[in-house]
């Protein structure tokens, strides 16, 4: 089995409470009643044996659950980045001797799993949420050996590599400039021409601009010769993104929307640079990727960030609570 890509600490928790009584316990006891009252009644011997034997096997039973639960330790293998709604791969290890038991991952959320111990194996897990996840949640039932009463235990284990789970992006047009209305309205904007830098000499061909004539080299070669300039360059997209407000569904769609910004302007091969708040505090910096993109805004957190400063011809989208839309 390959390794994971980012790991935990083996999480383990003494706190061991029954959930369930199932219906063979309840059908023990029952027994037990009826034929202590049968051996009251006729005064048989047998049946007060039978009853007493009934006794030890129910308090076996409803008790034996709790040895593989304390036995087991859990180990978890996660990828450090991941999307909401969308599965990733998650390696459970089970530490220690310990026979039927269930486990599920609460979030990323996992369904039901039968495990034994020593163990290991793939589950598939579906993030519910945005943020980051230092600890994912795990609990473990069992009933064995008798399936009387389930006992379940609750283990929290830190992960060495947090987990990042970043919001899904919603489709939408990256503006190019103010007026844009293909896409969510913005501050400044406009293509900056690339002609500042020179690709190469060329000779004229018709349309060429005559600002582009190079004399130096017209001069030699006797023919009319051109500077050949880089292609226009798309303006840089800078996303400014404000998730304070008492609405938690219209911060996560807040986030949403700038991914989805931010993965427009990154497949057309524009710079895009991210303004937001983490746990540490105000954070802009540029983004290449949309995977880069994702996990900035899984550690965004509620809070008014810093305009950053806008070079010329860049195109600024505010998002949240500094107001969406163009502004003077």
């Amino acid at each position: 089995m390959n390794p994971p890509e980012a790991g935990s600490r083996s999480g383990r928790s003494r706190l061991v409470r029954p959930c369930a009584v199932r219906a063979p316990a309840v059908a023990i006891v029952v027994m037990a009643m009826l034929l202590t009252i049968l051996a009251r009644t006729t005064g048989s011997g047998w049946l007060v044996v039978m009853a007493s034997g009934l006794v030890p096997l129910f308090v076996l039973g409803a008790v034996a659950p709790v040895v593989p639960l304390l036995r087991a330790g859990v180990t978890l293998g996660i990828p450090p980045h991941a999307m909401v709604g969308r599965a990733v791969v998650v390696e459970v290890t089970i530490d220690g001797r310990a026979r039927g038991l269930t486990l599920c991952v609460r979030d990323p959320a996992t369904g039901w799993i039968h495990g034994e111990g020593p163990s290991s194996g793939t589950v598939p897990a579906v993030p519910a949420r945005r943020g980051v996840w230092p600890a994912i949640v795990v609990e473990l039932r069992s009933a064995a050996p008798f399936g009387l009463v389930t006992w379940h235990r609750t283990v929290r284990v830190p992960l060495v590599r947090p987990l990042e789970v970043a919001p899904v992006p919603i489709a939408g047009r990256a503006p190019l400039s103010r007026h844009d209305p293909r896409g969510d309205a913005a501050e400044g904007g406009g293509s900056r021409r690339g002609g500042e830098t020179v690709r190469g000499i060329r000779a004229y061909a018709p349309g060429d601009p005559y600002r582009l004539v190079h004399w130096p080299a017209t001069a030699r070669w006797g023919d009319v010769m051109v500077r050949e300039l880089d292609d226009d360059v798309p303006p840089r997209l800078v996303l400014v993104v404000d998730l304070s407000g008492d609405d938690p569904d219209a911060a996560e769609e807040l986030a949403s929307r700038a991914a989805g910004l931010a993965v427009d302007a990154l497949a057309a091969a524009r710079q895009v640079v991210l303004a937001t708040v983490e746990a540490t505090g105000a954070v802009t910096a540029v983004v290449e990727t949309p995977t880069d993109a994702g996990r900035r805004l899984a550690r965004a957190v509620p809070g008014s960030t810093t305009s950053p400063e806008a070079r010329p011809g860049d195109v600024v989208v505010r998002l949240g609570a500094t107001g969406d839309g163009a502004h003077p």
